[in-house]
């Protein structure tokens, strides 16, 4: 799936590169980090690349823990015109996702008589798929630029593996089902 993905990205950005129907795109929300590479095919399509990467790490002194994630998507969305400067949009967009944890216990800060600094570690990674299927009401602020609203439901499929001093604990399969809204601003060259 990964390198589908990848191909996808290299093929959209270099039709982009050479046409005028390209843009760019973000989601203007807090905690959605998407950037998005819109391609116009024609006036009733819309080819979207999409990625999302994160990094938070939190230090509470005797536990250190860090996440991970990044997604790369590629989507398929129909227009449609609703009025002159307005036009709602539906589709389907698939991603590859990762994402990764490690945690860190640092005995020595319990105060415990140790001899050794000794920090135990437990790791969780996960990779697989989404798919999402997105509807948004758009609206032309300019020729060139969009301010749009979307609602989405989203299936993830991922397998993921936890280990903790280096022995495999556990390897499960998640899915999940959610709903997403997001403000998406994009500009088109």
């Amino acid at each position: 799936m990964l390198r589908i993905m990848i191909l996808a990205a290299i093929l959209l950005t270099s039709i982009g590169a050479q046409a005028s129907n390209f843009g760019i795109g973000i989601s203007i929300e807090g905690s959605d980090n998407h950037v998005y590479i819109p391609y116009m095919l024609n006036d009733d399509w819309i080819l979207e690349g999409s990625f999302y990467y994160s990094k938070r790490t939190y230090d509470y002194d005797e536990i250190l823990t860090r996440f991970e994630e990044r997604e790369f998507g590629i989507g398929l969305l129909r227009k449609h015109t609703l009025k002159e400067k307005s036009f709602s949009y539906y589709g389907l967009r698939a991603s590859y996702v990762k994402s990764s944890r490690s945690t860190f216990l640092d005995f020595a800060s319990f105060g415990l008589m140790l001899v050794v600094d000794f920090r135990e570690g437990s790791f969780a990674s996960a990779d697989g798929y989404s798919l999402e299927h997105t509807f948004g009401i758009a609206y032309e602020v300019t020729d060139n630029f969009s301010i749009a609203a979307e609602v989405a439901w989203k299936y993830m499929d991922l397998e993921s593996k936890q280990t903790s001093l280096g022995e495999a604990i556990l390897t499960p399969l998640q899915d999940s089902n959610s709903t997403e809204t997001r403000l998406a601003l994009r500009y088109f060259f």
